[in-house]
């Protein structure tokens, strides 16, 4: 079909309005990645277990700081987003107001969480720096003062993917594929929609108490899935996670 503007014949591809499929992995090639991730470090690690646990965006991911992370409550917040920036990174705030909310986190989440920042902490006693509330998780150099780019952290998805022996199909995109997938048997749409961050959720915000309950249950799923344990195993609603023996700071 010509352009309307030009003339020029224009691809097919441009009046296709189906969005391209993205497969969502199994709990096996999630597990896979988990586990080969933890030989890139225990920055990847964290990364892979954050992004695998909550389906947050791989900007969101980048943008995470320390202070966002609530070890005690094994939560964490999620308010701002790394995008791409000529010559860098750039911090920004989220699209719409679906894209800052607060979801649960699972112990094993939590306990490769703790590590990085025990990892953290270490190197930075012996760099005679200190690491401050504000600085970024994922951090490439430390202290921290900048973001990882989140290019950076897709290629070394793709290593990770390699280790695993994960087909190429699978992405970095592909693990907020499988939050979606799983989730679908243990919580509502709802809760599904306010734990993504999608804009179509506004009416679950009149539904606090019951959806953080489920928002609960959705993280010790996804943390029995994780770490090979099976879902008989996951706590009650309501019940407080258990750390496994993990000291919260």
């Amino acid at each position: 079909m010509p352009n309307p503007v030009s003339g020029t014949e224009m691809p097919d591809w441009v009046f296709n309005e189906e969005p391209a499929v993205v497969r969502a992995p199994s709990n096996e090639e999630v597990q896979a990645l988990f586990n080969a991730s933890e030989t890139f470090g225990a920055r990847m690690h964290g990364f892979i277990a954050v992004v695998a646990s909550t389906g947050m965006r791989r900007g969101e991911a980048c943008a995470l700081r320390w202070s966002d992370i609530d070890f005690r409550e094994a939560r964490l917040t999620i308010n701002e987003s790394v995008v791409a920036a000529d010559g860098g990174a750039q911090v920004k705030a989220p699209k719409s107001r679906a894209g800052v909310r607060t979801v649960a986190i699972d112990r094993t989440t939590v306990a490769t969480l703790l590590t990085l920042q025990k990892k953290n902490d270490g190197l930075a006693a012996l760099g005679e720096f200190v690491t401050e509330p504000d600085h970024f998780v994922f951090a490439t150099e430390l202290p921290g003062v900048l973001p990882p780019h989140p290019d950076a952290m897709s290629h070394a998805f793709r290593r990770i993917r390699a280790a695993a022996g994960v087909p190429a199909d699978v992405h970095l995109h592909s693990l907020r594929h499988f939050q979606a997938t799983v989730l679908d048997p243990i919580i509502s749409e709802a809760q599904k929609q306010s734990r993504l961050g999608w804009s179509t959720v506004h009416m679950a915000r009149h539904y606090t108490d019951g959806l953080e309950e489920e928002d609960r249950r959705a993280a010790e799923h996804i943390g029995l899935l994780l770490s090979g344990g099976i879902a008989d195993g996951a706590p009650q609603v309501g019940q407080a996670p258990d750390l496994g023996g993990v000291a919260p700071s």
